[in-house]
């Protein structure tokens, strides 16, 4: 029994032993994040590193060490890398503007049919009410004969 007894209990200290492990991992992954967003990377770099030593398994630090490498390493750099991608959106922009313009030349026919289409739908739909009225109708005036022929027969 008391065997038993100790089994589990180192059960459950090795359950949070590894527990704490995670969590400090987390830690790692947190604190490095923090000074990666902050454009910290030398000591984003450190501290990821430093995690990725203790806990080589974390694929949360392994990501995060991945994506700290990507950046630059200096202001210029990224300023130019903005400048390269603010240059290409104005010109996607550009091409997005041309190709909606020529979408909306096409649209115009399109929309006069669909014009004549939706009054044509809205005659379609009137009738359909009439005859869901005069249906509802016949049905209540079969119910109401048919409530007076029945008989109770207690």
């Amino acid at each position: 029994m008391k065997r038993i007894i100790f089994i589990s209990f180192l059960f459950c200290l090795f359950c949070a032993f590894s527990s704490y492990a995670q969590i400090s991992a987390d830690a790692y992954f947190h604190k490095s994040a923090n000074l990666y967003i902050n454009a910290q990377k030398q000591k984003a770099k450190e501290v990821v590193q430093e995690g990725i030593n203790k806990f080589p398994n974390d694929e949360k630090l392994k990501k995060l060490a991945e994506a700290i490498e990507q950046l630059p390493d200096n202001p210029e750099e990224e300023q130019n890398q903005q400048n390269q991608q603010d240059s290409e959106g104005q010109q996607n922009q550009e091409d997005e503007q041309q190709q909606q313009q020529n979408q909306n030349q096409r649209q115009q026919p399109q929309q006069q049919e669909s014009q004549l289409s939706q009054e044509n739908a809205q005659q379609i739909l009137d009738a359909l009410l009439e005859d869901e009225k005069d249906t509802q109708e016949k049905v209540k005036k079969q119910k109401a004969r048919s409530s007076r022929n029945v008989e109770k027969d207690w």
